[in-house]
């Protein structure tokens, strides 16, 4: 009968590192096979990536029309400034002064709101790099504070649409006034300043482009407003969904530990470990 010398306390080490990677390149084989699985899609990791999607969208476009935007904005706010200074108030012109102080008040709330969203987006983004980055160390954060960030996050993000929405109105009622305040301030003084600082004309002039269209450009076109409130209204909706459904499976379906899917062999290495008061009480056997 062959007998079999104990192994070494750092033999034994070895040999159950050995163990412990082949059982862990088992479950991570298993774990990338299962990848595509429909559940998967629910996911509080997958959702903060389709956040960020999305965000860099939102971000994209406010970035190709802000810079316009401001451009426009400082040259109409010169204009009502002149307007407001130099004109005196009377029943006959009473109208038009208070047609540019009206869509000059609009573009200042068109501007409070782009920079309320931009605010808006980086909050959001703040706690998506936090769920990102973080992602290892969830363990080790209390649970309430967790819930916190969550609910935060879901409430951040959302406030773009309500952004979004209020932007809409205002940009329906620039569009509409705006030729209407531009003849009112020509009427008013001589905007000269105002049509060479845009290259343009407020009445209609050949090789020349009309103040007011230009205006209109620099603002968000209502459509892609609506296009944007639809895609942050339902990139909301999945986040605030796949939070619940991690929480229904966290508390009613718990999912199987990575350990108890381990080989039994490693299990009971683990095990002879956790129960061995000293490295040279127990040994490690080989197989016949």
């Amino acid at each position: 009968m062959p007998s079999f010398a104990p192994l070494s306390h750092k033999e034994k080490e070895s040999a159950v590192a050995m163990l412990w990677d082949d059982g862990e390149s088992l479950v991570s084989s298993k774990s990338r096979r299962r990848w595509y699985h429909p559940g998967n899609f629910f996911t509080s990791h997958t959702a903060q990536y389709l956040k960020l999607a999305v965000l860099l969208v939102v971000a994209s476009i406010h970035v190709g029309y802000m810079n316009d935007f401001l451009i426009k904005f400082r040259a109409f706010e010169h204009l009502a400034n002149e307007v407001d200074v130099t004109t005196v108030g009377t029943d006959a012109n009473r109208k038009d002064i208070g047609a540019v102080a009206f869509v000059m008040r609009a573009l200042v709330d068109y501007k409070k709101n782009l920079w309320m969203s931009v605010g808006s987006m980086c909050a959001s983004l703040a706690s998506t790099a936090f769920f990102v980055l973080m992602t290892d160390y969830h363990a080790n954060y209390n649970r309430l504070a967790l819930a916190l960030v969550r609910v935060f996050d879901v409430f951040a993000f959302m406030s773009l649409p309500m952004l979004l929405l209020a932007r809409a109105f205002i940009a329906r009622t620039l569009n509409a006034l705006m030729p209407l305040a531009l003849r009112s301030a020509e009427r008013l003084i001589n905007p000269i300043d105002f049509i060479n600082d845009l290259s343009c004309s407020i009445e209609p002039r050949e090789n020349l482009p009309l103040c007011a269209e230009l205006m209109q450009r620099s603002i968000f076109p209502v459509k892609l407003i609506e296009y944007l409130i639809i895609l942050c209204v339902l990139t909301g909706a999945y986040i605030a969904l796949a939070y619940l459904i991690e929480w229904c499976i966290r508390h009613f379906f718990p999912p199987t530990s990575a350990a108890e899917e381990l080989p039994p062999r490693i299990a009971a290495i683990s095990r002879d470990l956790k129960t061995s008061p000293s490295p040279t009480s127990s040994s490690l056997l080989a197989q016949p």
